[in-house]
């Protein structure tokens, strides 16, 4: 079983307790093994996916990348909130890296099986909302802003901060306003269906080009994978605004969490998380096409 939970009140409440007991009812009756000892990150939050890069289920992972822990081995959680409140993207691909090594993952609360013969699509799509509502509620609960950005927040919706926009947008002569360019909108747009409809990043950079179709970024003449890429994960297009900065060592990190609501949406979220499972079913050896 793997058991996390973030805060000093769980600690002291029924969490802990609730978790094991649910693992051990589980295994019970459906004639698992259960180890003796589970993977346990006490206090430590999923949000930055912490727990995943040095925590319990870090050493979960590279246990059964070593072979320690066999690969037809369950993994019992309680939640997706429990393995992780990343961005849906980087919380799909948690998911997938487990599942990849031949791990069944349970989540035990709607009792949910994941594995390599159960990711259809509408297994993906359920997991799919239930990481984005994780995500979303440990992102309203956030609060680590700098003083500057909380006021530039408080005001984003209504005072741009003239940031560099995405291609598909520009600003007025006075940068007080966002537009969409509709046309670069509708490009986007289609290239999402391409994605649904079972097409890869290669596949679609080889017809766009062949089509002489323009490419919407700057200093290039023909549409790059890297780009494709960069579209279909990106959540600018569902309107969210996340400002980075660079360190002194050079690295892009984080200035504050998510802003959404900030540029305007050209995507729908159902279109974007659709996307988000073709490309998994790609990656696993399906067709990626989605009905």
């Amino acid at each position: 079983s793997y058991i996390r939970f973030s805060s000093k009140a769980q600690i002291e409440g029924r969490s802990l307790d609730r978790q094991t007991e649910n693992a051990s009812k589980y295994a019970s009756e459906h004639g698992l093994e259960l180890q003796d000892t589970s993977f346990q990150d006490l206090g430590v939050s999923g949000f930055r996916g912490k727990n995943a890069s040095e925590g319990a289920l870090g050493h979960f992972m590279k246990a059964v990348e070593d072979g320690q822990i066999e690969a037809n081995s369950w993994l019992l959680i309680e939640n997706f909130d429990r393995l992780t409140r990343m961005p849906v993207a980087d919380a799909l691909a948690l998911l997938m890296a487990i599942v990849k090594q031949g791990i069944t993952v349970v989540t035990l609360v709607d009792r949910k099986v994941y594995n390599n013969d159960s990711m259809d699509m509408i297994t993906l799509m359920t997991s799919l909302v239930v990481m984005e509502r994780a995500f979303d509620e440990s992102n309203r609960k956030s609060g680590h802003l700098s003083d500057v950005w909380r006021v530039k927040i408080a005001n984003a919706k209504d005072k741009p901060t003239k940031a560099r926009l995405p291609a598909w947008l520009y600003y007025n002569e006075t940068k007080t306003e966002i537009y969409i360019n509709e046309t670069k909108a509708k490009l986007i747009q289609f290239i999402y269906k391409l994605s649904i409809n079972g097409l890869g990043r290669t596949s679609i950079v080889r017809q766009l080009n062949d089509a002489g179709v323009p490419p919407i970024g700057k200093n290039t003449k023909i549409w790059h994978i890297s780009y494709i890429t960069k579209i279909l994960s990106t959540r600018a297009v569902l309107g969210e605004y996340h400002p980075h900065t660079k360190t002194s060592e050079g690295k892009s990190v984080p200035r504050c969490e998510p802003i959404s609501d900030y540029y305007p949406a050209i995507i729908e979220e159902s279109t974007w998380l659709k996307s988000q499972a073709a490309t998994a079913l790609r990656r696993q050896g399906g067709t990626g096409t989605l009905k």
